[in-house]
C-alpha cells in the first residue's frame, strides 16, 4: 500500500494498545488480555506485510520515514530497516504475540504486567527501527524502564 507509514504503524500497535490498557478499569483483565492480543496481532500483520515487501536483491535501507524534528541540533523523526532490521522486527512480533499468550491466564495484577508488557515493546521497535541516535537512545530507554517491574514482580 502506497504511502502508508508502516513503519509508523507498527510502532502505533503497541501504543495504542497501551493507551486502551490505561483507560481499563483495573478489574477488567479479561478485557486487557484482549487488547494487549489484538494489538499483538495487528503488528504481527504488519509486521509479516513489511518482511514480504522487503526487497532483498536491493537491499539497503527501506520503508523510510523521516520528519525533522529539532533541525538546531540535527534531531529528526527518522525510521528504516534494513535486512537485518526487518528480520529482528518480525522476531520481536512473535516474541510479542507468544508473551501475550503465554500470559493469557495471569491473575495477578494484569493490567500492569501487560501494560509494562506493551511499553517493552515499544521500544523494542523503536530500537530496531531507529536511524537517528536521540531515537534510538529514547526508545533504548523506553524499553529499559519497563523491564526493571517486569523482572521485580513477575520474574
Amino acid at each position: 500500500v502506497d504511502g502508508l507509514p508502516l513503519l509508523t504503524s507498527i510502532l502505533l500497535c503497541p501504543v495504542i494498545g497501551l493507551g486502551l490498557i490505561v483507560l481499563i478499569p483495573g478489574g477488567a483483565a479479561r478485557a486487557v488480555r484482549w487488547v494487549s492480543l489484538l494489538s499483538a496481532l495487528a503488528a504481527t500483520v504488519m509486521s509479516i506485510q513489511l518482511w514480504r515487501g522487503y526487497d532483498a536483491v536491493t537491499g539497503g535501507l527501506q520503508f523510510v520515514e523521516r520528519l525533522p524534528w529539532v533541525e538546531a541540533v540535527g534531531i529528526s523523526y527518522h525510521l528504516g530497516v534494513d535486512g537485518f532490521g526487518t528480520i529482528l522486527v518480525m522476531l520481536n512480533s512473535i516474541v510479542y504475540l507468544t508473551g501475550v499468550l503465554t500470559m493469557w491466564d495471569l491473575t495477578e495484577r494484569v493490567k500492569g504486567f501487560f501494560g509494562f508488557m506493551l511499553l517493552l515493546v515499544v521500544g523494542v521497535y523503536g530500537v530496531f527501527m531507529a536511524q537517528d541516535l536521540f531515537f534510538f537512545f529514547f526508545f533504548y530507554e523506553v524499553a529499559v524502564v519497563p523491564m526493571y517491574p517486569l523482572i521485580l514482580i513477575w520474574g
